[in-house]
């Protein structure tokens, strides 16, 4: 379900000069501002989950950008 998340927030680069930079952003943007809903769960402070959900989001941020901003 976060990698939805993480597509939404990073589709819409827009004009941006580096569109995989902008997704990239965008999409981990996305999930610091989920960050303290899943620091209160039962296993939110692991650090590896939050690391690897972090280049999750980097890379899939950065592929819609790439893939955006080829379309244009």
């Amino acid at each position: 379900m976060a990698l939805v998340a993480f597509v939404v927030a990073a589709r819409r680069v827009g004009r941006a000069r580096i569109p995989i930079v902008h997704g990239a952003v965008a999409a981990m943007s996305s999930y610091l501002l989920m960050l303290p809903l899943v620091l209160l769960g039962p296993a939110g402070g692991d650090p590896a989950q939050i690391a690897l959900t972090v280049a999750a989001s980097l890379i899939t941020g950065a592929a819609v950008g790439f893939l955006q901003g080829s379309r244009r």
